[in-house]
């Protein structure tokens, strides 16, 4: 007998071992093995089992580290799914739906103990399944406050006995959720977690359902690169389940379905909330710190004057973006990436926006070897300390990504969007969102998007006032908000993603290639470069992009590539970038990721 074996590598398997007469009764596909690949020993995943084998000489299976499948067929399948999808080997697939699995059931017998519960209280035939559209519903909530549809949708099914799985983006949103819901719901009505659980078995579920569906948390940041939407559509058409995404603001893809008809939406009306107001800073002259503007200075001055809390929302961490040696004029950067290091005046350090990088202040110049450092540029800190200046009672504090927890004791709270994060758990009389232009402005077909994901977020954080600076007071992303109309924006931003061919009308794949020898990756890049145009032909609806550098071109000391590939076929283009690349030279110092509607 022969056992078909893949690995959580960048290699197309699987690769055939020979089963020893000793372990033929212990071998099944979702099995983990020990094997020797080359000459190291590696662990495995038994795929399939075959009579005989078109290879000769074969190595053989060492040991079978698990009892029982840790995956089921579906799990397995999905796989298949992922790898022809994100253009990931099969094994790099499947160990990741083996990780996602092991969540919450960390060991075979914790598995298999939740799989007998599972099977107690529901089996799927006892899962009424239908055809329409209520198999994929949408449920638009503008104030984000969602446990009352959790619990209205979760409630009949947790009386029938039938469990549900709810998908969190991030820890601190599950934690919340898991808080809220403890009213209404034991912990054994329901799995919960991030966007990893999206790959566990689905045995003795009723119903995923994924909250903050548009959240960017959702999206992995390691090979496979994978959207969590994207691989739940996938396994509600290839297992039959019912799903329901819920957000304030839902992405333009998910929209996309619904225009189409194949999910139905319920929206519900936004009461309490507060109607945005555009701040146009075309009509000042002078703003404090360059940033903020009369009317919001006389909004904070209200709300200082009466005692309550006012956010100010403004996306750059840290003190000073850009720090320049007062002696010859050299830009202070990281020894590991191409980036400005950026100044922590709370903890008087420099440190890299991209790496664990950090240097003291009294650092010498490297090029004229004087410790003599000048900050220029704007983030939180200096408009807590112009702020400060201006309102000089007042409890002024800052949250960035790298603070540890929430701060409630405050008059006014200047952040960047990482408050979403307690989103559940803050709120104020004055919201404002300070540079909304920044995100407009960039070369980004989903800059405009995340401008209109944060505004309608922090809009529900709002209890009295909500302001938006802008220059583009007609740009159709303030537009939406200042008719309150989010209509507004997605007619617009599909219209524009239309004309352009990007997603969901077309498809990119990004190829990023990374090395620590900056020639070596430029020469890999041009290569595949070639290759991919060799393959092209006017029957091959694709469009190829020569290499070029990221905008920070070498990050964690590895320079850095892409090759923009557009089409219609996301399946299609991949099996196309992977026989390219099977064309080209591997090199083991470059590395090579598929990223798809990045």
């Amino acid at each position: 007998m022969i056992a078909q074996v893949v690995f959580d590598l960048p290699l197309e398997g699987p690769f055939d071992y020979l089963i020893p007469s000793s372990l033929k009764s212990s071998i099944a596909p979702g099995l983990r093995v020990n094997v020797l690949l080359g000459t190291k020993k590696r662990t495995g995943l038994v795929t399939g089992l075959l009579e005989q084998s078109s290879f000769e000489n074969l190595k053989s299976i060492k040991s079978v580290i698990d009892e029982k499948p840790l995956l089921d067929q579906a799990q397995m399948d999905l796989g298949s799914d992922l790898s022809r999808y994100y253009g990931c080997s099969l094994g790099e697939a499947l160990f990741t739906i083996l990780r996602g699995s092991s969540v919450i059931e960390s060991s075979v017998i914790a598995r298999s103990e939740a799989t007998k519960q599972s099977n107690k209280i529901a089996t799927l035939p006892a899962v009424a399944r239908n055809d329409n559209n209520d198999k994929l519903t949408l449920h638009v909530v503008p104030s984000g406050d969602y446990v009352p549809i959790l619990v209205s949708v979760m409630k009949p099914l947790v009386q029938r006995k039938q469990r549900v799985l709810i998908l969190g983006p991030d820890q601190f949103a599950v934690q919340a959720i898991q808080e809220a819901l403890k009213k209404y719901f034991s912990k054994n009505d329901y799995f919960i977690g991030a966007r990893s659980m999206v790959f566990r078995s689905l045995m003795g579920i009723a119903l995923v359902m994924m909250v903050d569906e548009d959240n960017p948390s959702y999206k992995q940041e390691q090979t496979p690169l994978y959207e969590t939407r994207q691989v739940l559509l996938m396994r509600a058409k290839r297992e039959n389940i019912d799903v329901v995404f819920i957000s304030a603001t839902p992405s333009v893809e998910i929209m996309d379905l619904v225009h189409k008809g194949k999910i139905h939406l319920k929206n519900y009306p936004a009461r309490g909330l507060v109607k945005p107001q555009a701040v146009d800073l075309n009509n000042y002259k002078i703003l404090l710190k360059g940033l903020l503007s009369p009317a919001v200075l006389s909004a904070l001055e209200r709300n200082v004057s009466g005692g309550t809390k006012s956010i100010l929302v403004f996306n750059h961490r840290g003190s000073y973006a850009v720090t320049r040696c007062s002696e010859c004029g050299f830009v202070l950067k990281c020894g590991r990436c191409d980036s400005p290091m950026l100044y922590w005046r709370a903890k008087k350090q420099y440190f890299c926006r991209h790496c664990s990088f950090h240097c003291e202040p009294d650092i010498v110049c490297p090029h004229c070897q004087v410790p003599s450092w000048k900050s220029f540029g704007l983030g939180i800190e200096p408009l807590q300390k112009a702020l400060q200046e201006k309102f000089p009672t007042s409890r002024i504090l800052t949250f960035e990504r790298r603070s540890p927890q929430i701060l409630k004791d405050y008059d006014i709270l200047v952040g960047t969007s990482a408050l979403l994060r307690f989103k559940y758990q803050i709120q104020a009389a004055l919201v404002v969102l300070l540079d909304i232009d920044e995100e407009l402005n960039r070369l980004d077909i989903r800059s405009c998007f995340r401008a209109f994901s944060l505004a309608g977020h922090l809009r529900g954080m709002a209890q009295g006032q909500f302001l938006i600076q802008t220059r583009h007071p007609n740009h159709y992303v303030i537009k939406s908000f200042s008719e309150d109309d989010a209509d507004i924006f997605y007619r617009e931003d599909m219209r524009i993603r239309r004309e352009l061919a990007l997603c969901p009308f077309g498809h990119q794949v990004m190829i990023h290639l990374r090395s620590l020898q900056q020639k070596l990756g430029q020469q890999a890049a041009q290569e595949l470069y070639q290759a991919l145009n060799s393959l092209s032909s006017p029957n091959v609806s694709m469009k190829i992009h020569a290499p070029v550098a990221e905008a920070v071109a070498k990050k964690r000391d590895q320079y850095r590539l892409n090759i923009l590939v557009q089409g219609e076929d996301v399946i299609d283009m991949i099996a196309f970038i992977k026989k390219a690349m099977r064309q080209t030279k591997r090199r083991s110092k470059v590395i090579v990721v598929l990223n798809v509607d990045p």
